[in-house]
């Protein structure tokens, strides 16, 4: 039995057992990566740790969630949300568009796909608590139009894309951007229908707040546009720079210490980490790469779009979108090209298919996007929501093929 084979039986397999025994999945998932990984692929016990380990995501999701957590304890986020409220006025229906809105805008301008849900999911939740909004479909709204917006020519992930466009002879980003813009709209708006948003009601009887903030509170907000400063103007490290933000919170005496850490998601961290070194070994075992193989050796002029939005996806379950997908495939697109017969079809096309895949599968819990959602949650059960959120991926990949195969962005390409 080959090793992909393995490692990709020994992931359904920690799949399966975490959701029957209700089990910390990271703990089983670090169970089976030594297991698969070192007595039947061969691999070092040390490889598996320390390459496995994403120290980079457990300290983006360790400062985020203890800043968060300070913010939390002393009332500053609770009183950040009123605005959102207080625009909805009671309407919960505007309320979810205008978390989508505000998440869009502040993505686009130049936050992008980490910093955005990173800096605004505490936000949005704590004004979907206060107007009685399902958590789960605030989380889905908001990394919608983290996405969305995150793809503009002004944010990291957009220039990303133009400078890999630019390898490949593709000078227009525009209708990419459109594209991507269109479908992660369409996409929040089947989030809206699928859960809960056509149910919700006015509510009656709520006046809205105003924001009064008190020292401390005051305080935090300006700790918090520090680390934002620091991230966007400096390009230092979001996690680090959240927890040094929360350090100095703590030394002021803004929050209790004791409290602040417990408030930490620290069964969430494990659990995300823990897939995380599982999918190493998947990906080191060749799994991603004999994904890979099949779906380049099957694509035809007309699945093109289907086939580089679907190979997108997959590997971003096990890998990043920024760092390793788009890098990886995007230059990748003139090849493709030439397989298909020269100039068969539009560059810009499949440049567009592997930026939207890429991003449909956002949503899953152990892509960055998805595990600050988790982390940020509140009041649902973590093992819960990191099955529906891995449900609400793979129904966003879903609806990305679909588009692909109709031929959505055909015409949309032609009218841009």
């Amino acid at each position: 039995m080959s090793s992909a084979v393995i490692s990709i039986a020994a992931l359904c397999v920690s799949v399966l057992v975490g959701f029957f025994t209700r089990i910390n999945l990271g703990v089983i998932c670090i169970g089976s990566a030594f297991l698969s990984g070192y007595f039947f692929i061969g691999m070092k016990a040390s490889d598996i740790y320390m390459k496995g380990f994403p120290l980079r995501l457990f300290f983006l999701l360790l400062g985020t969630t203890l800043f968060s957590s300070v913010a939390q304890l002393n009332g500053t986020y609770k009183e950040l949300a009123k605005p959102i409220s207080y625009l909805a006025k009671g309407n919960r229906r505007y309320g979810c568009f205008i978390i989508y809105a505000v998440s869009f805008v502040f993505s686009a301008l130049g936050m992008g796909t980490i910093v955005a849900p990173a800096i605004l999911l505490p936000l949005t939740l704590q004004a979907a608590r206060n107007d009685e909004i399902p958590e789960f479909l605030a989380i889905l709204l908001t990394l919608s139009g983290c996405i969305a917006g995150g793809l503009s020519a002004f944010a990291p992930t957009g220039v990303l894309g133009i400078q890999l466009s630019q390898m490949v002879g593709v000078n227009e980003y525009a209708p990419i951007f459109i594209a991507a813009a269109i479908t992660f709209t369409i996409q929040g708006l089947i989030f809206f229908i699928l859960f809960g948003g056509l149910k919700l009601t006015r509510l009656q009887g709520r006046n809205p707040e105003l924001m009064t903030l008190n020292g401390g509170q005051f305080f935090t907000i300006i700790m918090l546009f520090g680390v934002i400063t620091a991230i966007m103007a400096f390009k230092l490290d979001l996690g680090l720079s959240a927890f040094v933000g929360a350090t100095v919170l703590l030394l002021f005496g803004i929050a209790d210490e004791g409290k602040a850490l417990a408030g930490v998601a620290w069964d969430t961290l494990l659990l995300l980490c823990g897939a995380s070194v599982l999918f190493y070994v998947v990906s080191e075992s060749g799994g991603i790469h004999a994904l890979e193989t099949y779906l380049i050796e099957r694509m035809s002029l007309e699945t093109a779009g289907v086939f580089a939005a679907l190979l997108a996806g997959a590997m971003s379950l096990f890998s990043s979108s920024t760092t390793v997908v788009m890098p990886t495939l995007i230059p990748t697109v003139g090849g493709m090209i030439s397989g298909l017969g020269e100039n068969s079809i539009n560059p810009i096309y499949l440049i567009a298919a592997i930026m939207i895949g890429t991003h449909s599968v956002a949503y899953s819990p152990v892509s960055t996007m998805g595990a600050l959602g988790m982390t940020s949650a509140v009041d649902i059960d973590k093992s819960e929501l990191f099955t529906k959120l891995f449900m609400a991926a793979a129904i966003m990949l879903i609806v990305t093929l679909l588009l692909f195969w109709s031929g959505f962005y055909n015409l949309l390409m032609e009218r841009v």
